[in-house]
This record gives C-alpha cells, sequence and structure tokens, in this order.
C-alpha cells in the first residue's frame, strides 16, 4: 500500500512538473516573435482554420493585443476586428472564471451572425463565469442583417455573466453614422 502511494504522489508530480514547464515555454513563446508567429499558426490549425490572428503583440499572457482577428464560418468571414487589446488575469481560469479588466477595439465589422455547420440540434453549453470590467469598441459596424439597415457606432460597457442564462449587462452605443443613441441593461 505504501509503494502505491508513492507511485502515485510520483506519478501526479511528474503531470505538475510537465503541466508547469509547459506553461512556462508557451509564456516564454507567446513573448518572442518567433512564438507568437507559432501561436498564431496554432491557433488558426486548432480552429479548422475559423480563428485568424495576425500581428500578435503584447506582454503575453496578461496583457495581449492582436493588429487582426477574423472569424469565419463555412461561408466565410463574419467578424473582424483591429487593433484588440486585452488586459485579464489567467490565473482566474483556475477557478473557472475569465475575468477581463478592458478589452478594446479600435475597429470591428460584423455584417452577419455565424451559421451553424451542424443540423443537429445545440446541446447545452456550459460557460465559465465571465467578467469584463470594461469594453469598448471605437468603430462597431453592423450589416443590414443585423440591424435592419447598414449602422456605425461607438459601444461602451461591461459585462459579467454567471451563465446563459444569468448574466448583467450594461452597455451603451452612439451611431456614428446617424441620429441615435442606445442603452443596454441586462440583469
Amino acid at each position: 500500500m505504501r509503494r502505491y502511494i508513492k507511485i502515485m504522489a510520483w506519478g501526479v508530480g511528474a503531470v505538475l512538473l510537465l503541466m508547469l514547464l509547459l506553461g512556462i515555454v508557451l509564456i516564454i513563446a507567446g513573448n518572442t516573435d518567433p512564438g507568437r508567429a507559432m501561436i498564431q499558426r496554432l491557433t488558426h490549425r486548432l480552429t479548422s482554420g475559423h480563428v485568424t490572428l495576425s500581428g500578435l503583440a503584447g506582454a503575453f499572457p496578461q496583457h495581449v493585443s492582436v493588429a487582426r482577428l477574423q472569424l469565419s464560418d463555412d461561408r466565410g468571414v463574419w467578424l473582424t476586428a483591429d487593433r484588440v487589446a486585452v488586459d485579464w488575469t489567467p490565473l482566474a481560469l483556475l477557478a473557472r472564471r475569465l475575468q477581463i479588466n478592458t478589452l478594446h477595439a479600435a475597429a470591428v465589422d460584423m455584417q452577419r451572425l455565424p451559421e451553424s455547420s451542424s443540423a443537429a440540434p445545440p446541446k447545452p453549453v456550459s460557460i465559465p463565469r465571465i467578467d469584463v470590467a470594461t469594453m469598448t469598441v471605437d468603430r462597431l459596424d453592423l450589416g443590414a442583417p443585423l440591424a435592419g439597415t447598414p449602422a456605425t457606432l461607438v459601444l461602451r460597457g461591461n459585462a459579467h455573466l454567471r451563465s446563459l442564462s444569468d448574466m448583467i449587462i450594461d452597455a451603451s452605443a452612439q451611431r456614428i453614422n446617424g441620429e441615435g443613441k442606445y442603452e443596454l441593461q441586462l440583469k
């Protein structure tokens, strides 16, 4: 019995050490140009081409910026964001929480909603707790399918999501290409 406990302790210790080393390698790689290029390629490959990053920069992983982010589905690109900066707390992930202090995008272009690639009914989705203290978008371009007519907005807000049915969102948007000011408060 005692030998079994020692073997288990060594096994758990080896796994934890491997995870720590992988984390250190990722942090070092994320702060070098070749490592950032590798992260960009891996992101594209691991998402089957649905997420494309370019211009990854910043003090990885806490303060990350991306020159361009594109999200696509089988029909093509449905969202493009330029000059995105995220200041977050990675250690909060250990508590199954995504803590974002600031999220800023200079420009976001969203012409349509993404399309699902499967005809199967959606499965229940479980998300971590998400807290976004400050979110700003300097220019948000929405296509006619989303807003009725094309709209360009400035967006400010914050969000706190415990689940998809338990959330608090407080946002305001000012229309740039016409008149309109919008306030959104979901509780």
